[in-house]
């Protein structure tokens, strides 16, 4: 393996805690299919080891480990009640013939565990082509939904159009719903095309209906990337990539062909190095490769362990670590435009502007990032 890369099977850490060590082995086990003997948990070690899992986000993968008073039950229970909302969204949808992908949530949670129940969130996400979008809000409208901010219809064109997906609220469980016209913010590297993405949909059985999902290839694309901006900070996002990562090793390259199209190779490669090294699973030859010829690798490999290390599982990427991940100059550049530039959420609810003001906002956000920053 050329020099600078990350050794697939080098282990984490030496500062890993001993819960981390029994973390990372239990959601191994749980991703080969050998099964998670609780008893390899001491009981001394038991609430420890919970409670980085319930940080960590990958409880629901450990029912065996709670006491039946646990809120597995209660997940249990919010996890049908959700895939009765996705449901009713989708068939509203169907009935106005609009594409539409469910992402994330549930739908991920059975592509993975093949459990609606075995991932933690808090949300339901739809995603449509963006010629769909206004049809698509009509719909989600018409069953009670609400936005999330009292926008005008001009504020949230000016917020949200760099941000790829509004968010609404409703009396159903789950209560946030987000509608998605893109898979993430303009500014970063990696977004597959929404219209490509729909066109090699697959289907996943969710409460005896079927859903449509991205494919195995673009969902391991699409994971690398939302993982990667978010620090790969739990390790539940690696759980999920590793557990569809290895159903079909040639997914995994085929995701990583078709992340490189778009920017978001390095995203792609970061996912597989951790996969190596913290879960100990191989990787296809050539994806080894690739990982071993990415001299920037082993330092982002070192910030995210550091991060599990030290219990960050909520940290807040800078833009530094956006630079890292983001492999092509011009998206760097483009990125670097985009975090100055772009209006999000933050502006708005720093200073809500009357739309006759609107354009103001991206001239104001480099203050507020700088005003911010100060304060820091």
């Amino acid at each position: 393996m050329a020099s600078g890369g990350v050794a697939p099977g080098e282990r984490l850490s030496a500062a890993a805690s001993r819960p981390l060590d029994l973390l990372c082995a239990a959601v191994r086990a749980r991703v080969t299919g050998g099964g998670f003997d609780p008893a390899t948990i001491a009981p001394e070690e038991r609430a420890a080891f919970l409670d980085l899992a319930e940080r960590h986000r990958v409880a629901p993968l450990f029912q065996a480990l709670l006491p039946p008073d646990a809120p597995a039950r209660a997940r249990a229970i919010r996890s049908l009640a959700a895939v009765a909302t996705l449901h009713r969204l989708l068939d509203a949808m169907h009935a106005a013939s609009i594409p539409v992908l469910a992402w994330k949530g549930p739908a991920l949670a059975v592509q993975a565990w093949g459990d609606p129940a075995a991932r933690t969130f808090h949300d339901l996400d739809l995603v449509v082509p963006p010629s769909q979008v206004e049809a698509a809000r009509r719909v989600v409208l018409a069953l009670g939904w609400r936005p999330r901010h009292a926008m005008t219809a001009a504020q949230e064109r000016a917020i949200f159009a760099g941000l790829g997906a509004s968010e609404f609220v409703g009396e159903a469980e789950p209560p946030l719903l987000e509608l998605h016209w893109a898979f993430s913010a303009r500014r970063y590297a990696g977004r597959l095309d929404v219209d490509g993405v729909l066109t090699r949909a697959t289907n996943v059985a969710i409460g005896g209906r079927l859903v449509p999902v991205p494919s195995l290839a673009d969902t391991l694309a699409l994971l690398a990337q939302h993982a990667s901006k978010h620090g790969w900070s739990a390790l539940e996002d690696l759980a999920v990539f590793a557990a569809l990562a290895q159903r079909e090793p040639r997914a995994l390259v085929a995701a990583h062909a078709r992340a490189h199209a778009v920017g978001g190779a390095r995203a792609l490669r970061l996912g597989a190095a951790l996969m190596a090294r913290a879960l100990d699973l191989a990787l296809p030859a050539e994806l080894a490769e690739a990982v071993g010829r990415d001299a920037t690798l082993p330092r982002l490999v070192e910030t995210v362990e550091a991060l599990w290390v030290r219990g960050e599982t909520a940290w807040r990427p800078p833009l530094s670590w956006d630079l890292a991940w983001t492999e092509r100059p011009l998206d760097r550049a483009r990125l670097l435009a985009r975090a100055t530039f772009d209006p999000t959420l933050q502006e708005w609810t720093a200073l809500p502007l009357p739309d006759a003001l609107l354009p103001l906002y991206p001239v104001l956000r480099p203050f507020r990032r700088l005003w911010s920053a100060l304060r820091r």
